[in-house]
Formats: structure tokens, C-alpha cells, sequence
């Protein structure tokens, strides 16, 4: 996605790059504080992964998130049918992971010790 950016004009220094999460939640987590504020993103994904990619960036603390499709010509139908079905099982997960992370802070249990929970 970064090199994408590139290709569109995006100055390097616009740019952030997160390599260590394992899902996208772990994604947003990590980013965010990368970033010097949480105002105002550009998301690139594939179209298919927008929809959770967004929600997981707002959960985390993202504001006025612009969405960007890395492949805007791609139609529902090119999506093979076992990747909508994945992704479909993905969003409701995190739709249940995303809590109970949220939980264990309130529990003073330390992000380090509560990122299994969104792997």
C-alpha cells in the first residue's frame, strides 16, 4: 500500500508504514500512535477489507477517517466467494475481540500483556 501511495504522489514523509501487527486491529492499534495526531487519515486497503478496516481504526481512536480503495475498479463480483465469507467471520470477531480487549483495560490489565486478545 505504501509504495501505492508513492505511485499516486503521496510525499514519503505522509506516509506510515506498521509491519508488526497479525490482524487489523493489532494494525490500528500500533499505527495510531505512530502518527502525530488521529485527525485526519487516509486508509488504503483492499475494497473488500475497508468496511473492518475502518471500524478497527475508529475503535482505537481514529477521527474523520478518509477511505481509500487500493483497487477501485474491482467489482463484488471479482471477490472470490470464500474471501467475502472470510472476511465476513473476520468483521463479526473483531466485532467481539474489540471488547473484550477494551475490558481487560478497564481491569488494569497493560496493553502488553491484552494483545493476544486482537491477534
Amino acid at each position: 500500500m505504501a509504495d501505492l501511495a508513492r505511485q499516486l504522489g503521496v510525499p514519503e514523509q505522509a506516509i506510515v508504514v506498521e509491519n508488526l501487527s497479525e490482524s487489523t486491529l493489532q494494525n490500528a492499534l500500533f499505527t495510531l500512535p505512530k502518527l502525530p495526531h488521529t485527525q485526519d487519515l487516509i486508509l488504503v486497503t483492499d475494497s473488500f477489507h475497508l468496511p473492518r478496516s475502518a471500524l478497527s481504526f475508529l475503535w482505537a481512536g481514529a477521527h474523520n477517517i478518509q477511505l481509500l480503495a487500493a483497487d477501485p475498479d474491482l467489482t463484488w463480483g471479482d471477490i472470490p466467494q470464500g474471501l467475502l465469507i472470510a472476511e465476513t467471520v473476520k468483521i463479526w470477531a473483531n466485532g467481539m475481540r474489540a471488547p473484550i480487549y477494551s475490558m481487560a483495560g478497564v481491569f488494569g490489565i497493560p496493553p502488553s500483556a491484552r494483545h493476544w486478545i486482537v491477534e
